[in-house]
């Protein structure tokens, strides 16, 4: 096991390194748009900057937001094992916004649903683990099946700051 993960890791010094730009502390612009297989172009579209900006590689809000693209990356190279099925999947599936929603009704007791009540807003991201709960229920003659999650678990995320350094 320790082997494998100093292989990964290896694996993960070697992308990170060959992405710097030479002779600086800096993530290449366009090293990042040739390992993930993209024009700078839409490099910029992903990092969420003006194309302009990737002229500065030394620009906190572009460095900022290539390390966050790396850190995910590499983060699946561990999970595969392999940077080139990484960067694979985060080109062809972690850009994409999904269209369609899944509701699921989340069932929480006690302190825990006074706490929601006090501290999480409509709309806020949070996370929740429970055990799953099918059911069912007639309405108008037809079989309605649901699922629900009751929660043991449940935490808010706050929304993060994306221009703190603009």
């Amino acid at each position: 096991m320790a082997h494998a993960q100093l292989s990964h890791s290896t694996v993960i010094s070697g992308f990170v390194d060959s992405l710097q730009e030479p002779r600086t502390p800096y993530i290449s612009p366009k090293r990042l748009s040739e390992a993930l297989g993209v024009k700078v172009a839409n490099l910029a579209q992903l990092t969420g900057v003006h194309r302009n900006t990737l002229r500065n590689p030394s620009s906190e809000r572009l460095q900022g937001r290539m390390r966050e693209m790396v850190k995910v990356i590499s983060a699946a190279t561990e999970l595969t094992g392999d940077v080139n099925k990484a960067i694979f999947w985060y080109r062809n599936d972690a850009g994409k916004k999904e269209t369609r929603t899944d509701w699921v009704t989340v069932t929480v007791f006690d302190d825990q649903a006074a706490w929601i009540k006090d501290n999480v807003s409509k709309g806020q991201p949070v996370i929740a683990e429970g055990r799953i709960n099918n059911s069912s229920y007639e309405k108008d003659g037809e079989t309605i099946y649901t699922t629900d999650l009751v929660a043991t678990t449940f935490n808010a995320f706050q929304a993060a700051n994306v221009n703190a350094n603009d």
